[in-house]
């Protein structure tokens, strides 16, 4: 649920601008490949986090502040 989300807005909803510009700019390029590839990369470098969480919210929660945190060189190589 909480990925359609960021299918919807593609990451500009709740991710730094420089983040969602370059997925954008991805996206743009490559198509709905690249950009399911970075919602992976988002998941697995929150995966840590994630699995500390107790219930659904915690984790909806959780996965909003981590994409807040994000630069784009960390996820987007």
């Amino acid at each position: 649920m909480y990925a359609l989300g960021w299918i919807l807005t593609l990451f500009v909803r709740d991710s730094p601008l420089t983040f969602a510009v370059r997925v954008w700019d991805l996206f743009l390029a490559y198509g709905w490949s690249t950009f399911f590839s970075v919602a992976l990369a988002v998941l697995y470098k929150a995966r840590r986090q994630l699995m500390k969480t107790s219930n659904f919210e915690t984790a909806m929660l959780t996965l909003k502040e981590i994409v807040t945190l994000f630069k784009r060189e960390k996820i987007i190589k």
